[in-house]
Order: C-alpha cells, then sequence, then structure tokens
C-alpha cells in the first residue's frame, strides 16, 4: 500500500538562493537545478560522486533542461544569454546570446539536434545545436513568454505567458495551429501530454486546464491550489500530472478519474517547480528555501489499467476500486468540482525516507505491486522481526533465532547507511560553501594586487616627474 504514496528519497543543499527549475537526466544519473544564485547544480544520484558547480551566468538561471541523449544541459538566465554545459566535473560550456531581454525557459527537441526558448522579449525561438545558430522565430505573443514545450513527435511548441493565452506553432511552417484564450491570467507553465493529444496549461489564476489538440475543446479544469501554480509535469504514462505553486504545497492529479489524489507539504514557502523523472517513479520539488528534494512518486510506468492486464476494465483488482468508464464531456465540465473524500495532506513529519527499498531496487528501480485499496492515511515503515522472538518462534525451528538476529543486524546496517548518507550530504554542502570562500579570497587577492601595481605605477610616476624637475 504505501508503494502509492510518496516518500523522500534524497534531499540536495547547495544553492545560496531560490531554486527555479529542475530537470532529470534521461538516464537518471544526475539533476539539473538552476537558481537566483546564477549556479547551475548537477547533483550526482551515486553516493561516491560529488555535485558540480556551473557558475557562469551573470543572474538569475530561471530555467534548466538536459538533451534527451543527456549529453548537454542547457539553462536560460535573467542575464538574456542560454548556456550549453557539458555535465562532466570540468563543466565546460559555451554561451548564447540568445534574446534582447531575459530568458524564461528551454526546452529541447526529441532528436537532440534542437532547442526552444522563451524570453521576455516577446519572442519563441528555436536554435541548432550544432551551429549554435538561431534557425527561426514564432511570434505572436503580446507580452512576456514565460514557458515553452516540445511535443513527444517535435512536430508543435507550445507557449504561454503573460498576455493570457496559449499558442501552439508548427515548427516548420511557423504557423499558429492553436490559440487558447480562455486563460484567466498569466500562463506560468506549459506541457505536452505523452502520448501528445493534449496540452496543459497552468498559473496565476490558480487553475490547471487541460486541452484537447485534435477538437480544441477544454477537457478539464482543475482549481488547483490557493496560489499562482509555477510548474506542471506529466508522469511518462500519462496518467498523472504533478503541480506546483506558490502556497507552498506540491499536488499531484489522476487524470484519468479527475480528481486531486494527495497533497505535500514539503517545502518552507513558495514551491517553484515540480518534474516528474523520465520513468516516473521519482519527482524532483525545488523552492525558495533554497532545497531540492527528490521524492520516490510511488508509480511506476505502466498505469494501473495495464498492470491489471486486459478484460478486467470495470472489474475492482483484488481489495482495490473498481476501474470506471470513460467520463462523458458532462461529467468532464464537473471535474473541476471533484476531489477525492480520500485525499490526505501529507506534511513533513508524515513523510518517510524509504533507505530499504533504494537499497534494493536503485534509484529508478521497478515498485512492485497495485495498491490494495485508495485510502492516503500515511503508513507504518514496514517492521523487522522485534529483539524479543515471540514464543511460536521459540517453539518452532532452532533456525529462527538466527533469522531474527539477521533482521537486527540489517536493520543496524540500514540506520548506519542512513547516517552516512546524511553526512557527505553535510560534507558536500560544506565543501560548496569552502570552494565559494576561496574563489572571493582569490578575489579579494588580485584586487589588492591591482590596487598595489596602480599605486607602484602613480608612485613612479611621481618619481620621474621629481627628476625632471631636479
Amino acid at each position: 500500500m504505501d508503494n502509492y504514496l510518496p516518500n523522500l528519497e534524497r534531499t540536495f543543499r547547495g544553492h545560496r538562493g531560490e531554486v527555479f527549475a529542475s530537470f532529470f537526466h534521461p538516464g537518471l544519473q544526475q539533476l539539473a537545478t538552476g537558481s537566483a544564485d546564477g549556479s547551475v547544480m548537477i547533483w550526482n544520484f551515486k553516493t561516491t560522486m560529488r555535485a558540480y558547480r556551473y557558475v557562469g551566468h551573470s543572474d538569475s538561471v530561471f530555467d534548466v533542461a538536459f538533451s534527451p541523449t543527456g549529453a548537454l544541459v542547457a539553462s536560460c538566465s535573467a542575464d538574456c544569454t542560454v548556456k550549453l554545459w557539458v555535465p562532466t566535473v570540468k563543466g565546460e560550456c559555451s554561451t548564447i546570446k540568445a534574446h534582447a531581454a531575459a530568458v524564461r525557459a528551454v526546452a529541447f527537441t526529441p532528436d537532440s539536434k534542437a532547442f526552444v526558448t522563451a524570453s521576455d522579449d516577446k519572442s519563441v525561438k528555436l536554435w541548432s545545436i550544432a551551429t549554435q545558430r538561431f534557425i527561426s522565430t514564432y511570434a505572436g505573443h503580446l507580452n512576456w513568454v514565460r514557458s515553452t514545450a516540445v511535443s513527444p513527435d517535435g512536430r508543435l511548441i507550445a507557449s504561454g505567458g503573460d498576455d493570457r493565452q496559449v499558442l501552439l506553432f508548427d515548427v516548420n511552417s511557423k504557423a499558429s495551429t492553436h490559440n487558447f484564450q480562455d486563460c484567466g491570467d498569466t500562463i506560468r507553465s506549459v506541457a505536452f501530454s505523452p502520448n501528445g493529444h493534449s496540452v496543459a496549461a497552468a498559473g496565476s489564476d490558480h487553475t490547471i486546464k487541460v486541452w484537447d489538440l485534435r477538437t480544441s475543446a477544454l477537457l478539464e479544469r482543475y482549481d488547483a491550489h490557493e496560489d499562482t501554480v509555477t510548474k506542471i509535469s506529466y508522469h511518462p504514462n500519462g496518467s498523472w500530472l504533478v503541480s506546483s505553486s506558490l502556497d507552498g504545497t506540491v499536488k499531484i492529479w489522476d487524470l484519468k478519474e479527475g480528481f486531486l489524489y494527495f497533497t505535500l507539504e514539503g517545502h518552507s514557502g513558495a514551491v517553484h517547480s515540480s518534474t516528474f523523472s523520465p520513468c516516473g517513479s521519482l519527482f524532483c520539488t525545488t523552492g525558495a528555501d533554497a532545497g531540492v528534494h527528490v521524492w520516490r512518486s510511488g508509480f511506476d510506468r505502466d498505469n494501473k489499467a495495464k498492470e491489471e492486464g486486459a478484460g478486467t476494465k470495470g472489474k475492482a483488482p483484488p481489495g482495490g476500486v473498481a476501474s470506471s468508464p470513460t467520463r462523458t464531456s458532462a461529467e468532464r465540465a464537473t471535474s473541476s468540482q471533484r476531489v477525492d473524500p480520500t485525499n490526505h495532506v501529507l506534511t513533513p513529519s508524515q513523510l518517510k525516507v524509504n533507505i530499504r527499498k533504494s537499497e534494493r531496487s536503485g534509484i529508478c528501480g521497478p515498485i512492485k505491486g497495485p495498491p490494495k485499496q485508495r485510502e492516503l492515511s500515511p503508513q507504518p515503515t514496514p517492521a523487522f522481526i522485534p529483539r524479543e522472538v515471540s514464543p511460536a518462534i521459540q517453539e518452532g525451528s532452532g533456525g529462527a533465532l538466527a533469522i531474527a538476529a539477521v533482521a537486527e543486524t540489517l536493520e543496524s546496517i540500514v540506520r548506519q547507511l542512513d547516517i552516512l548518507r546524511r553526512t557527505q550530504e553535510i560534507m558536500e554542502t560544506r565543501l560548496v560553501g569552502m570552494e565559494d570562500a576561496l574563489r572571493g579570497s582569490q578575489e579579494r587577492a588580485l584586487e589588492r594586487e591591482s590596487q598595489l601595481l596602480d599605486r607602484i605605477s602613480a608612485l613612479t610616476t611621481e618619481v620621474s616627474a621629481m627628476r625632471s624637475s631636479v
């Protein structure tokens, strides 16, 4: 049952300002984040490797993205540039002067040959990675463009911004194919569904809207948060969507049934981003508290219907809930009012760090077994055999005591691993701080050296003047 509740897997600390964006490596080897401190950080999931800190932007980093091959990381900034980084310890990069104003969003095309940028200069642009040159501009927005996305087949570009409209462009013809204007306020995030049949948008009106691209009809409207929705991301199977908000919460939405599945309160302050991993078993949230949280979602890549197999439509799984038939348009129209009656808010005190599971199956390992029922009350951590063996075990085989002893040893090892992991995180944070302090000392030393050279030059000039007068 607890496999279908989120567990806090890891927390990364190292940024000195609000963290605006996150993006998973396609192979789940790394996680990229961008911050108001102007840096891009690459967090390695392998515990033996430390994080990489890339400093190059002169202002806040608004968005980051891994290329589909994982060979590059793109970052965009308020300094009007886009940087392409090689995610290694050297952090080699190239810089593109992309727009005339702040660049708010960046997204790669599925073939890894190009990337798209959105900017406060009201434009959306397509760039070639091979030549690092501009290919085309997509015009139509009347104000800042805050978000962009590329469809799974690479044929469409979606964008949204302060003009309260979502525009879709054909990549090749540059023509606008869709224009959704029934948005209540600024659009902060747009996303294509994994099958490319719909597009979702969210923003300052506190809602999430989903449109069908084949009919241009509004499929869903969720009254999602109590403040601006900052980011939305689809699960790879298309059945779930995660959203983050300035109200400090992260929410998971069941798109098949049309209701809120659960709510997380894991950050102290606004949450700026929420992103599913490529396999869907993890998602990352970042916020104004400079924290980067990686959660195990509890959803595997295949949806529950596939897990139950064909021919079980409308039939309840063992101990579960029967799947509902396809909803009509009238039912969809009222979906914004539907809320899962079993939905609970999970606060930090109720969230578990499931170390045992991560050690067993790896950072993106399979999560076995469907939920027995859709209740979302906090679940206890799986129990180990207690120190005092019950009389039934004592009367059993002689190996029972040995099993209990092994279980105690394993539990102790798990606790020690948890301590080592936390120690490593603290050491990484201190190391980043020492690097920053050393860099600051070097800059001050260079400044003093420059001042001394200027003083020596001035004294030399004075001496030469005195000799000339004599």
